[in-house]
């Protein structure tokens, strides 16, 4: 404890300046970069590593609390956010669907305790603050993989697994694995790092130089977000150039080339994709003034008028997209952070975000404003924070970047940062503060732990998974019995179940994809899984029935998502050749219907495994097989026989 003491002298001790509060700040750094290089990429237990560190960390918060360090209060504006991220919290864990609950109480988890971190940054109002510093590394790493990624032509990622037990990772871009929130990220560290350099009086140059570096690269990321975000963000940082008390020739000089070289940059790869990759105007704008997802977004708002209070609850916009609405495109995100909020949340949460976010924005324009007026207290963290709360609000519109916890910590840090300069006089937290502080700080702590210690086994499984083609996936497999987890489960039966899995293994997954459902009810994705399970056990009539609702019709069910189609044509196969000999005038209308669901999906094949040419062969030859089957019926005199249909 000595250690940690540091040069602690009076009670009266601001925590940062303590070196208590240099191990809080460390660990701050490895949480955030556990989150990026870990949980960028979405995955429910890959949270593993930044929950664990979370118990530490809080516990170091509680000793600097109970020691009587200086804590600056967040204010009216402050309490009030944190109380709001409360309703998400009760609400998202409330969902009908306790995995996704998890998914979004993790998300409000990272976003409430990065806020508080910038209340905190934002209370220390003098220039010298290592946050820059910190932004400047995690970007610049972030760089170097992704730098090195692309020379060497190695799309491995640190510390990320290259399999999971979902399967093969996408091709990985960066420390994310995903272009868009690879480049969004790039964005936004450039951005802040540029904004922050434009408003401090201090030697600016190599955060700027290495912001314009990051800037640049997200262009090569072929990201949606590059163009719109380098647009916004210039216009920004114009604007607090032309605010601040600080006009040097230079640097005026210097920005005016550097963003005019980027927003051709810009130009050029807007003008490039649509001469390479795109082939017309129309399906350039298309792209980005929200193209196809102005469907999901239309299916997001029907569903918010059906539960306009509360919503449906967390991440049920991908189940009742599905079940309610017709023509969905791979409806897994409103790809509308708005419009989700107001399906998953309701009005209350939509209008609470709105509320978070326009009012950060309001305090940061007020004090960019401020500074026309020769002031004393310069804020270059506020530029910082503003250019990301604004880029990340706009961009909200086409893409779900809140719902990543790399991202959604960015912008809860900034946003906490924005609100610690609400009051014109930042006040130490009283004892009534510091108190709800170290009981929010517990609770957090206990519950990181306690995800920690349930997920670690699954996190490990994780990094010993064999690739999607493999039928002897053990990690996959007891993943699957221990967390019956949907898309565990789903994916575990398509890659596992065959005709060869004896009937005791099919009554234990049986077994376990009921406890499945029972946790997801509703759960689309299972139908198909357990149809699977039904055409193994031979109960051929009960697999036909459970699907017939979803390849009846064409337009709201399609496999974009889940092999619906394909398991049913294969069911009906199955069952035509069980009954060819005793009752071929069924079989053949089984084989009829067979032949005209599995035909559609010969060139728009999206299902699991779908690119594999040896499984695209395979899909061929049941279509040849299944013709061939009719024309021998039919040369038998069979005729049509729907009454299963009936059934």
């Amino acid at each position: 404890m000595k250690n940690l003491q540091g040069t602690m002298q009076s009670p009266s001790l601001r925590l940062s300046d303590t070196k208590l509060g240099r191990w809080i700040g460390g660990i701050v750094f490895i949480v955030f970069f556990s989150l990026l290089s870990f949980g960028s990429g979405g995955e429910w237990y890959a949270l593993c590593p930044a929950m664990a560190i979370l118990f530490p960390f809080v516990i170091l918060c509680c000793i600097g609390i109970f020691r009587g360090y200086k804590l600056p209060s967040p204010g009216i504006l402050g309490w009030l956010a944190m109380t709001a991220g409360g309703y998400f919290l009760i609400r998202a864990s409330t969902s009908p669907w306790i995995f996704n609950a998890i998914d979004d109480v993790n998300l409000i988890i990272f976003g409430i305790v990065f806020f508080i971190l910038g209340t905190c940054i934002g209370g220390n109002r003098k220039e010298e603050n290592k946050l820059p510093a910190l932004i400047a590394t995690l970007g610049g790493l972030h760089a170097i993989l992704w730098i090195w990624q692309n020379i060497s032509g190695d799309v491995s990622s640190w510390f990320r697994p290259d399999y999971s037990p979902l399967g093969v990772e996408l091709k990985n871009f960066g420390l994310f694995g995903y272009k868009n929130f690879c480049g969004h990220f790039f964005s936004i560290c450039g951005f802040f790092l540029c904004a922050w350099s434009l408003g401090s009086s201090r030697k600016w140059g190599k955060y700027f130089w290495l912001g314009s570096l990051l800037i640049g690269l997200s262009f090569t990321c072929h990201s949606r977000a590059a163009f719109p975000n380098c647009l916004l963000g210039t216009l920004i940082c114009g604007f607090i150039y032309l605010t601040n008390i600080y006009h040097q020739t230079k640097k005026f000089i210097a920005c005016s080339i550097i963003f005019t070289i980027l927003l051709i940059l810009g130009t050029s790869f807007v003008l490039l994709d649509l001469s390479n990759g795109k082939g017309s105007l129309d399906t350039l704008l298309n792209t980005y003034i929200f193209g196809v997802r102005i469907d999901l977004t239309k299916e997001a708002w029907s569903l918010a008028d059906n539960a306009p209070l509360f919503g449906h609850g967390a991440r049920m916009y991908t189940n009742l997209a599905l079940e309610n609405i017709a023509g969905s495109h791979n409806p897994n995100f409103a790809h509308h952070e708005y419009a989700q909020a107001a399906c998953d949340y309701g009005y209350i949460g939509f209008t609470i975000m709105l509320l978070l976010l326009g009012s950060g924005l309001f305090i940061g324009i007020r004090q960019i404003l401020r500074q026309i007026h020769y002031s004393e207290e310069n804020a270059p963290l506020v530029y910082g924070a503003f250019c990301v709360i604004a880029i990340a609000s706009i961009h909200a519109y086409g893409e779900f970047i809140w719902h990543n916890p790399a991202l959604l910590s960015c912008s809860a840090l900034s946003l906490g940062i924005l609100y610690a300069y609400g009051p014109r006089k930042l006040k130490a937290l009283p004892i009534t503060g510091k108190f709800t502080y170290s009981l929010i700080a517990i609770g957090i702590g206990l519950y990181g732990l306690i995800y920690a210690i349930w997920v670690y086994p699954m996190f490990i499984s994780s990094w010993n998974a064999a690739p999607c083609t493999t039928t002897s996936n053990k990690a996959l497999k007891q993943a699957f019995f221990d967390y019956h987890h949907p898309t565990l489960s789903t994916q575990y039966i398509y890659q596992s179940v065959n005709a060869k899995t004896s009937e005791s293994e099919l009554k234990g997954i049986d077994s376990a994809l009921s406890q499945t459902e029972a946790k997801s009810p509703n759960n689309h994705a299972l139908v198909a899984s357990r149809a699977l399970i039904y055409l193994y056990q031979g109960k051929y009539e009960q697999a036909e029935k459970v699907l017939r609702p979803y390849c009846q019709n064409p337009c709201k069910y399609t496999d974009n998502m889940y092999p619906w189609k394909t398991t049913y044509a294969n069911i009906l196969y199955t069952w035509g050749i069980a009954l060819a000999k005793t009752e071929p005038n069924k079989s053949l209308s089984l084989f009829q219907e067979a032949l005209d669901t599995l035909t559609p999906l010969t060139n728009k094949w999206l299902y699991f495994r779908a690119s594999d040419p040896k499984v695209r062969k395979k899909h061929r030859q049941d279509i040849n097989s299944l013709k061939l089957s009719i024309r021998i019926l039919k040369h038998q005199g069979a005729t049509p026989d729907h009454s299963w249909k009936k059934n």
